[in-house]
């Protein structure tokens, strides 16, 4: 996998925008326009698939921050952008892509460090770039901390 960029919170919310709007618009081509996906891409597609159940069992089994029975991957993700605090240390998010339009691996990054908390959580994950459609039999929690 390419080396992951983090990026501040703003391009985060940013992305989580453009998201939005571009599916108010509905799809005039492919989900990811081009190859090589980019780190926007990668956080587009979260986004897109918010709702996909996080496995069961496996890499995330207990690892959702938010006490929900049958967490989603937004309700994971976001559970652990809640934890950021930027007045005090620094946090970040990595994202990349791999891979052909029809079978993108993806990776996302939630980092944070201050003193003695640092932590790192994210997911691993398989796409269809065109119909923007994350697989869930390559879905993976990633992380420590």
């Amino acid at each position: 996998m390419t080396p992951r960029r983090f990026l501040p919170m703003a391009a985060l919310l940013s992305a989580a925008t453009v998201s939005a709007a571009s599916q108010a618009d509905g799809p005039s081509g492919p989900f990811v326009a081009t190859i090589p996906a980019t780190a926007k891409d990668a956080l587009r597609l979260v986004f897109h698939n918010a709702d996909l159940p996080l496995p069961r069992g496996g890499s995330c089994e207990g690892v959702d921050t938010t006490g929900i029975e049958n967490p989603t991957i937004g309700d994971y993700l976001g559970g652990f952008l809640a934890e950021l605090r930027p007045a005090k240390g620094m946090s970040g998010v990595a994202a990349a892509c791999t891979g052909g339009l029809s079978d993108l691996s993806c990776e996302i990054t939630v980092r944070r460090e201050a003193g003695d908390e640092v932590w790192a959580w994210g997911l691993r994950f398989r796409a269809n770039g065109i119909t923007g459609t994350i697989r869930p039999e390559g879905l993976e929690c990633t992380g420590a901390g």
